[in-house]
């Protein structure tokens, strides 16, 4: 995986550049406009090339104007590979196309034709040194989940009081765990995190964690039990209750506006005792 002088190489590295996209906001497929005489998605795919083993690329389902397929020279793999209906579904195609060797994988969105060598470089060392020498958590065994509630409330109840506190990733993830094995719906389980993670003063990229776990858990299907789902969200609650709690100030600032449209006061002087 290293190249000269301890930097990541490109053995091992795929990347997916997704190109699907319609254009629609921006008014034209942008991706396969030109940018000074060259197309932005043969920009995007050449750099992604120039750090890569392989490139996966995701064309839109659709033919539009100037899409031919992009080339690349040397010895990188190319495929292409048509999208889907959303970025998602997209970027499962591209997914599914990569090889069972790869130890690394990035997504590169083929609109950003100006991302650099040292940005590949290191969002590849990042996920080396953070992940892949990082032990794989393992999910609740059976045993562990002995002595949590049965009831879809009370699990419900049990986890947002767990995410009111600091440090419960384990006991958070166990309540999940109860939660699928036993049956009870994904949907539940969905909005019962939506509303933790709201509630917080939490990025935009951690609410994207929320959201992109849904999006899993509806591809594989509405099984609760699956093996595949109960990793899907036991990595979200994981991920969320390392955030929890916060301050919570926008949550305050959401119930004041909220009483100052129904008119009422929010703060008033006390009387002159004279």
């Amino acid at each position: 995986m290293t190249g000269a002088a301890g930097t990541p190489g490109r053995k091992g590295v795929w990347t997916i550049v997704v190109a699907a996209g319609s254009g629609s906001r921006f008014g034209a497929p942008k991706q396969f406009l030109e940018l000074a005489g060259v197309r932005v998605i043969d920009r995007s795919v050449a750099e992604a090339a120039r750090n890569s083993e392989g490139v996966i690329v995701v064309v839109p389902p659709n033919p539009v104007p100037n899409d031919h397929d992009p080339t690349v020279t040397g010895d990188v793999r190319l495929r292409v590979v048509t999208g889907g209906a959303s970025r998602s579904a997209s970027v499962r195609r591209g997914l599914a196309m990569i090889p069972d060797s790869a130890e690394v994988i990035l997504i590169h969105d083929a609109a950003r034709p100006l991302a650099s060598a040292s940005i590949f470089q290191a969002a590849i060392a990042v996920y080396i040194d953070r992940y892949l020498n990082v032990p794989a958590a393992k999910p609740p065994s059976d045993k562990d989940l002995d002595a949590l509630p049965t009831n879809a409330e009370e699990i419900r109840t049990a986890l947002l009081d767990l995410l009111d506190q600091r440090a419960e990733i384990e006991a958070a993830a166990q309540l999940v765990a109860r939660h699928l094995r036993l049956g009870h719906p994904v949907e539940m389980l969905i909005d019962t995190l939506t509303f933790a993670a709201v509630r917080e003063d939490i990025d935009f990229h951690s609410l994207q964690v929320i959201e992109a776990s849904a999006r899993q858990s509806a591809a594989w299907g509405p099984e609760p039990g699956s093996e595949e789902i109960e990793q899907i969200w036991i990595g979200a609650v994981r991920n969320l209750a390392a955030h929890c709690p916060t301050r919570r100030a926008g949550q305050q600032t959401a119930n004041i506006a909220l009483r100052l449209h129904r008119g009422d006061r929010v703060f008033e002087e006390e009387a002159d005792a004279s």
